[in-house]
């Protein structure tokens, strides 16, 4: 399913957003030298090749995710306009402080699920500090809930939710796999000690 069929539905957009941004791109055009080479077509030119390239990013995100699978291509386009494309560097574990020499950093986590090409999470949330775990770079295409209630059907965020949710586990049972992994953990331990002890004596 397509959102942008052709260059020319991503240039009468683009055309949209450039009246509104013609002024200020005038204003700086005089200001800053490095615009004084470019004309004003160039730059509408290269808009509208920017926004192009985010309107493909969207569309596959869309397309890799079940939950749109039944959208008509005008609310695939109404979504995609309001939606956002955020991109995670990979992580790495920021220092609470400064190790002594004798300290050693470990890192645990506990895995909730592990979220695949084409997941969702976040229905109806307000999640400001929630944080993407990654191996490697994540991207992710954010969308306001409200739009997803005006252009879904009566039932279609209900149903996501719901559908989602079954993917995690209960509390019980994350509890239960963290308990798992610690007994596990410690039994390998025990293990290479009572080797090294019988090597050893």
């Amino acid at each position: 399913m397509e959102l942008v069929k052709s260059q020319s539905t991503a240039i009468s957009h683009g055309k949209t957003l450039w009246k509104n941004a013609t002024k200020s791109l005038l204003k700086t055009k005089k200001i800053q030298e490095g615009y004084t080479n470019l004309d004003m077509g160039s730059l509408s030119e290269v808009l509208l090749h920017s926004l192009q390239e985010e309107w493909e990013r969207k569309t596959s995100f869309m397309k890799e995710c079940p939950l749109f699978g039944q959208w008509l291509p005008r609310e695939l386009k109404a979504v995609g306009a309001t939606a956002t494309v955020c991109e995670f560097p990979e992580n790495n574990a920021n220092e609470k402080r400064d190790l002594k020499k004798c300290e050693q950093k470990e890192i645990i986590f506990l895995v909730i699920r592990k979220l695949e090409k084409g997941d969702c999470f976040g229905f109806g949330e307000k999640l400001p500090d929630t944080s993407v775990i990654s191996e490697k770079q994540v991207e992710l295409l954010s969308i306001p809930t409200v739009q997803l209630i005006r252009h879904g059907s009566d039932r279609f965020l209900p149903d996501a939710r719901t559908n989602e949710m079954t993917k995690y586990p209960t509390l019980k049972e994350a509890f239960m796999n963290y308990k798992t992994k610690q007994d596990w953990e410690s039994y390998k331990e025990q293990i290479r000690d009572n080797i090294l002890r019988k090597k050893y004596s």
